[in-house]
C-alpha cells in the first residue's frame, strides 16, 4: 500500500509540472526530457508510469474529470456540471489552447467526447423514464452521439478562441438547444415508434 501512494504521488507530480508546462509551450513542444529534467526524475521513472506524453496527457484529464464529476450527481446536476466545466476551461484556458493548437487536439476532442457523453446518455434515460416513452437502442444511441457531438465542438470552439464568451451565456445557449431539442426529438422518436 506505502508503494501506491509513493507511485500514485509521483505520478501526480510528474502531472502538475506537465499542466505548468502547457501553460507556456504546445503539447507538440513539450519532450519526455525536458519534463524529466523539469521533475527531477530519470527518463525510466517518467516510463514505468506513463506510456508517452499522450499516455500522461489522457491520465491528467481522466483526474481531472474524476474530480469535477465526483461533486455532482449525473442525473440531477446536468446544469451544474456544465457550469463548473465551463469553469474549467476558464480557468484552464492556456493550457488546453496549447493541446488544442497541437497535436493533441484530436485526443482532447474524444476525451470530451467520452467524459459528456455518459452525462448526455443518463440525461437522455431520465427523460424517457420520466415521460413513459419507448425508444429504440439504436435511437438513444445515435440521440446520444448526436448531442454530445454539438455540445464538443461548442466546448471545442471555446478552447479555440482568443476571447470566451461569457460562462452564463454558453451554458444557457448549450441548455435552451439541448433540453428543447431533446424533448421534442425524443417525443417525435416515440410517436413515430424510432
Amino acid at each position: 500500500m506505502p508503494y501506491k501512494n509513493v507511485s500514485d504521488q509521483r505520478k501526480e507530480m510528474i502531472a502538475s509540472k506537465f499542466k505548468e508546462m502547457l501553460q507556456t509551450k504546445p503539447l507538440s513542444k513539450i519532450s519526455v526530457s525536458e519534463l524529466t529534467r523539469q521533475c527531477g526524475i530519470n527518463r525510466k521513472t517518467f516510463y514505468y508510469h506513463f506510456e508517452d506524453i499522450f499516455a500522461l496527457l489522457d491520465w491528467t484529464m481522466e483526474q481531472e474529470t474524476i474530480q469535477i464529476m465526483h461533486h455532482y450527481d449525473l442525473l440531477t446536476d446536468h446544469n451544474r456540471i456544465v457550469g463548473h466545466i465551463l469553469d474549467y476551461i476558464h480557468n484552464n484556458h492556456a493550457s488546453l489552447n496549447n493541446v488544442y493548437n497541437s497535436t493533441g487536439r484530436n485526443q482532447l476532442h474524444s476525451f470530451i467526447f467520452a467524459s459528456l457523453q455518459k452525462l448526455i446518455k443518463s440525461f437522455i434515460e431520465e427523460i424517457i423514464d420520466e415521460e413513459g416513452y419507448q425508444i429504440t437502442t439504436e435511437y438513444k444511441t445515435f440521440l446520444t452521439n448526436f448531442y454530445t457531438g454539438g455540445i464538443v465542438e461548442g466546448i471545442m470552439n471555446e478552447i479555440s478562441k482568443s476571447i470566451q464568451c461569457e460562462k452564463e451565456l454558453l451554458s444557457a445557449y448549450i441548455f435552451i438547444t439541448f433540453r428543447g431539442g431533446m424533448y421534442q426529438s425524443l417525443q417525435d422518436a416515440h410517436k413515430n415508434k424510432l
